[in-house]
This record gives C-alpha cells, sequence and structure tokens, in this order.
C-alpha cells in the first residue's frame, strides 16, 4: 500500500485553488477598471 499524507495533498489543492481564484479576481478588477476609464456609463451590462 502507498501511503499519502491526505492532509498534504489537500493543502497543495487548496493552495492552487486559492491561487487561481485569486490571479482570476485580480484581473477581473483590472479589467473592470479599465472598462469604467473608457464606458463610466454603461458600468451594468451590454444592453443599452
Amino acid at each position: 500500500m502507498i501511503h499519502i499524507h491526505w492532509a498534504v495533498l489537500m493543502l497543495l489543492v487548496y493552495g492552487a485553488v486559492i491561487l487561481t481564484v485569486a490571479v482570476l479576481s485580480v484581473c477581473r478588477s483590472a479589467g473592470d477598471a479599465d472598462r469604467r476609464m473608457e464606458r463610466p456609463d454603461n458600468d451594468k451590462g451590454d444592453t443599452p
């Protein structure tokens, strides 16, 4: 039997997920800021 330390495995998985979410949130906030600077009136959607 191969002994796997589940705590370490879960920490690695959670770390990867948290890091990915953090990067995505930063990219989204940066994109929203750029869109607001370009079109401050249309910030709720693509509908006119």
